[in-house]
C-alpha cells in the first residue's frame, strides 16, 4: 500500500512538471507570432493509480494582430491554418502569416517553405496587397494584376495535429481531413 500511495505522489509530481513547463514555454512565446498555447489537462486514476494527463494541445485562437513593415505579411482569421509545401514533399500547416519573396519569387513562411497554391511575385512587381477574401494583386508595368489565391484549410479537429516545431503542424488521423478554400 506504501508503494501505491509513492507512485501518486509522483505521478502527480510528473503531470504537475509538465503544466509548469507549457506554462513556461507558453509565457517565453507570448509574443510569438502565430504562436498557439498548448493547455495540459489531468484525470485523477482511481484505486491510487495517480494522476494522468489526458490531453496536451494547442488552442487554435485568434490572437491580437501586430502590426508589421512587411506588406507580405497576413493575418489568419478564426481556425484556418495557411497550407505550406515541406521539404520532404508532404505538406505542414500553420497560423503564422510572416511571409516572404524567396530568391525564386515564391510567396513562403519565414522558415522557406513555399505557400501551396503557390504565388509567385515577379521581380519588377511593387505594392503588393492581399485582400480579405485571400486574392493576392501586384502592381507590375503600372497595371494591377491578379497574382494568385491564398487558401486556407480548416479541420473537424484542429487539436489533434502533429507538432513539427515553429508553429508547423502535420495532419493526423485525429485531425480529420482538411477543408480547403478561401479566407
Amino acid at each position: 500500500m506504501m508503494l501505491g500511495g509513492i507512485n501518486s505522489v509522483l505521478s502527480a509530481l510528473r503531470a504537475f512538471l509538465k503544466k509548469v513547463s507549457n506554462t513556461a514555454n507558453n509565457v517565453a512565446n507570448i509574443h510569438s507570432a502565430g504562436f498557439n498555447k498548448r493547455v495540459t489537462s489531468f484525470q485523477e486514476g482511481w484505486n491510487l493509480k495517480g494522476v494522468q494527463i489526458t490531453s496536451n494541445q494547442p488552442v487554435h485562437t485568434q490572437g491580437p494582430r501586430m502590426l508589421a513593415n512587411n506588406p507580405l505579411n497576413i493575418a489568419v482569421n478564426h481556425q484556418g491554418f495557411l497550407r505550406v509545401s515541406l521539404p520532404n514533399g508532404g505538406t505542414g500547416y500553420l497560423r503564422d502569416g510572416n511571409l516572404k519573396k524567396d530568391s525564386a519569387g515564391r510567396l513562403v513562411t519565414l522558415n522557406g517553405n513555399p505557400i501551396q497554391q503557390e504565388i509567385s511575385i515577379s521581380g519588377n512587381a511593387i505594392g503588393v496587397n492581399a485582400s480579405g477574401s485571400g486574392q493576392d494583386s501586384a502592381i507590375t508595368n503600372g497595371l494591377s494584376q491578379v497574382i494568385g489565391q491564398i487558401e486556407l484549410s480548416s479541420f473537424r479537429n484542429p487539436g489533434g495535429q502533429g507538432s513539427l516545431g515553429n508553429n508547423l503542424f502535420i495532419a493526423s488521423n485525429a485531425f480529420g481531413p482538411a477543408v480547403n478554400g478561401s479566407p
